[in-house]
């Protein structure tokens, strides 16, 4: 499987194609069931080339946004993974801290604006005892990286020496 980069975060699909886009829209306002499973198949090729122990951690959506959709179309992608894939789920692990407006129609310079101190860490407990594992921040579209890189942002500084992170995006 091919494995592409943007503004440090990896990305296994492109946006740019028709059936990602709209499997990525479909799931993403329609919660439809056939699109979240291409795009939960398609991450658990992705995981299934990495050797260590993978904790998946879903950008986390604000109360009000939560609220009006009724799903975390992300949480949903990792709720899909094939069981034979080997890996945690911890949704809680990132927080979202404040109520961020859309990013859609923001410049890259206002979206870091937007996101600054949006995010924080969870379970500070939990991930200062971790070792040797590959943490995914897992988001379905990736247009500058300004959403992952408040999301690295807000864990780095509570991880180990010993922990790889990496930043993955289902789409760019």
């Amino acid at each position: 499987m091919s494995v592409s980069s943007y503004n440090g975060v990896k990305y296994i699909l492109n946006y740019q194609d028709r059936v990602v886009h709209a499997a990525i829209i479909e799931n993403k306002y329609h919660r439809n069931a056939t699109a979240c499973t291409m795009l939960a198949r398609a991450l658990a090729r992705y995981l299934g080339t990495l050797s260590e122990e993978i904790i998946l951690v879903p950008i986390s959506q604000s109360r009000p946004r939560r609220r009006e959709r009724g799903y975390n179309q992300v949480c949903d992608i990792l709720t899909a993974l094939p069981t034979t894939t080997s890996y945690k789920i911890q949704p809680l692990l990132l927080v979202r801290t404040k109520y961020t407006e859309s990013q859609t129609h923001l410049t890259k310079h206002d979206r870091r604006k937007n996101l600054q101190g949006s995010f924080a860490c969870g379970a500070t407990p939990y991930v200062t005892t971790l070792k040797n594992v590959t943490i995914v921040i897992v988001d379905d579209v990736v247009t500058t990286g300004a959403t992952m890189e408040a999301a690295r942002a807000a864990l780095a500084p509570h991880l180990p020496p010993s922990v790889t992170l990496i930043c993955l995006a289902l789409a760019h």
